[in-house]
């Protein structure tokens, strides 16, 4: 299945495109952030990335996922964010992963980008359930922001992670709102 028209989704707030290998660098930065951090730490060097961005791009090649930089529209020259959209080779589900923003993003950017991958996932992928994914215990901002938006489930948990999912008939009850507000509105 060809996914190129993904590459690049431009909303009302952001940009979410496709990384490329001179994004490394500041893909390392923004991920080696402490404030608000909960994904699993990474090695800084350079060069593990570049090992790391090979085995993506064979991902990227198999159609299996979609590793974006998050960009402001206001400022699109700076990375603010990223995020991996994986598991869009399944047959029935897609998910969501490494999902960060920056220190300085405006508060909007989270929303716009969570909706954006929702729409994307049971839209254009038509698929109908996003997950399961995992947020840290320890994460009390991520499940909060969840449980107000009213969309994901806890599935299970562990000692360390929540296991969410959120279900077309979940997203599409629930999207209507943030639809009126601007976020996730797409139109390529």
């Amino acid at each position: 299945m060809d996914f190129s028209h993904l590459t690049e989704i431009e909303t009302k707030y952001l940009i979410l495109r496709g990384v490329k290998e001179s994004d490394l660098q500041n893909l390392i930065s923004l991920r080696l952030l402490k404030t608000n951090n909960y994904l699993t730490p990474i090695s800084p060097l350079l060069e593990d990335q570049l090992i790391y961005y090979q085995n993506y791009k064979k991902k990227l090649a198999l159609g299996s996922e979609i590793y974006y930089k998050i960009l402001d529209k206001k400022n699109p020259l700076e990375l603010i964010g990223l995020v991996r959209l994986t598991e869009i080779n399944s047959p029935n589900k897609f998910s969501w992963e490494s999902f960060i923003v920056s220190d300085n993003a405006p508060p909007y950017i989270s929303l716009d980008a969570m909706m954006t991958i929702y729409r994307i996932g049971f839209e254009k992928l038509n698929k109908n359930i996003c997950g399961p994914w995992t947020t840290p215990i320890n994460a009390e901002k991520v499940i909060n922001l969840h449980k107000k938006i009213g969309m994901a489930k806890e599935v299970s948990r562990d000692d360390h992670y929540y296991h969410m999912i959120v279900t077309k008939e979940a997203f599409f009850q629930r999207y209507s709102f943030f639809k009126k507000i601007g976020y996730g509105l797409y139109s390529n």
